[in-house]
């Protein structure tokens, strides 16, 4: 179907989530905190390098739900 998926360690600094991303890339999508890590996404960082390449971000919220953080106030789109 032609999809590529690029994997970024969710640590990355900026410099190394700007490189991953391709002039055909459509979204970012991430997990608010990652299984079977339990590893928490700076959800701020990745809004901000999506935003700025032009995509939008999709954070997966179900683990931590909507009680214990609210993506949409650090700038996930969906």
């Amino acid at each position: 179907m032609g999809i590529e998926c690029i994997f970024v360690d969710i640590d990355a600094d900026e410099n190394t989530l700007n490189a991953a991303f391709k002039p055909n890339t459509k979204i970012v999508f991430a997990e608010t905190i990652a299984n079977p890590e339990l590893v928490v996404l700076d959800i701020e960082k990745f809004a901000r390098m999506s935003h700025k390449n032009g995509v939008p971000l999709i954070v997966d919220n179900t683990f931590a739900t909507p009680i214990l953080c609210k993506p949409f106030e650090f700038g996930a789109d969906i």
